[in-house]
């Protein structure tokens, strides 16, 4: 596997990011991240720039892998992130936002057409 991380002079040292198969095509450039073939790619980082992330190859997939759950670096390993219940926990909030309480949804009234 290959993970893309925050360096470990960033303010988000070591967490890792992004998880991705040995086979896939990571390439981080000055300007953005490109994933699969750079003509037609799978995946396109902006926030993800030479500066601003390091890829880390050979390494193991934690059992309950998220990004942003776990920080990497060579020398520890995988190692839990110590800000991720909050992280969670705002996304939980921002979920329950986006989903309305079951049996509340009211179907959008139909568009008159023209």
């Amino acid at each position: 596997m290959k993970t893309i991380c925050r360096p470990s002079d960033h303010e988000d040292a070591n967490i890792s990011l992004y998880l991705f198969e040995d086979e896939d095509k990571v390439s981080i450039r000055e300007d953005l991240t490109i994933i699969g073939n750079e003509e037609d790619p799978s995946l396109v980082i902006l926030d993800c720039t030479s500066t601003t992330a390091v890829l880390y190859e050979n390494v193991s997939k934690p059992e309950e892998y998220k990004g942003w759950k776990y920080c990497y670096s060579p020398e520890t390993g995988w190692v839990d992130y110590e800000g991720w219940p909050e992280i969670e926990a705002s996304i939980k909030r921002a979920l329950d936002r986006l989903r309305p309480p079951s049996g509340q949804f009211e179907p959008a009234p139909e568009a008159p057409f023209a």
